[in-house]
């Protein structure tokens, strides 16, 4: 697939320097990360999710980073993992860390290849702060690469805005954005499971919300 400027500014140093900016040594410090920005650890936040899934599914995260949102399901019961990330840096680590999981060096825009290649079924698709940094035209291809994996269950977390919104992400334009994400999912068949608003209690990002949504498509026979 060509690149673009969006998928090299994502493999430069800077996509690196995020790497180890948002990933800590413990999966308690990457707890602690949630509990300063919205008062509840990652760990708590999922569990009015996790409980309207069954344990035998398959789940795949887009942007998946060294793992700890991965490393979370497995400790809620999940056992059946696979990642997708386009830092091989990141994938070295979480391939160290976290055997468990299966990683993938995909980029979003060409995720169904990881189907193809597992020659299995995935019944979940899963995603944390990753739409976010899609353009509009990355985000569509995104969107039609999940369609071909069709999953019965899509689960995000994700800024929310009523209208896409481009914020400046430590003084870059095209990389940061808020949206209604949950409507491009709606537009190709699933329907809401279970959906929430999460006010950020940080001080530093007083009025932002994360919108929490849990889709499924009962038209898709999986899990």
């Amino acid at each position: 697939m060509k690149q673009n400027k969006q998928y090299n500014f994502w493999k430069s140093s800077f996509g690196k320097k995020y790497t180890s900016r948002n990933n800590p040594k413990t999966l308690i410090a990457f707890n602690k990360i949630y509990l300063n920005q919205f008062s509840k650890t990652r760990t708590e936040i999922n569990k009015e999710f996790v409980k309207l899934l069954p344990k035998n599914i398959s789940i795949l995260e887009i942007g998946s980073n060294v793992g700890y949102q991965l490393e979370i399901l497995y400790r809620q019961g999940f056992k059946k993992l696979y990642g997708s990330e386009i830092q091989k840096s990141a994938i070295k680590i979480g391939k160290k860390q976290r055997k468990y999981i299966k990683f993938y060096n995909y980029r979003s825009e060409e995720i169904s290849q990881i189907k193809k290649k597992i020659k299995k079924e995935i019944n979940l698709v899963f995603t944390t702060n990753f739409l976010i940094h899609l353009n509009k035209k990355n985000l569509i291809k995104t969107i039609n690469e999940i369609k071909k994996i069709n999953p019965k269950y899509i689960w995000c977390m994700e800024y929310f805005s009523a209208r896409r919104k481009e914020i400046i992400y430590r003084d870059y334009k095209n990389v940061l954005w808020k949206d209604n994400f949950k409507k491009y999912f709606l537009k190709i068949g699933y329907k809401v499971l279970k959906t929430a608003k999460i006010k950020y209690t940080n001080k530093n990002e007083k009025g932002n919300v994360d919108e929490i949504f849990l889709l499924k498509n009962d038209s898709i026979y999986s899990g």
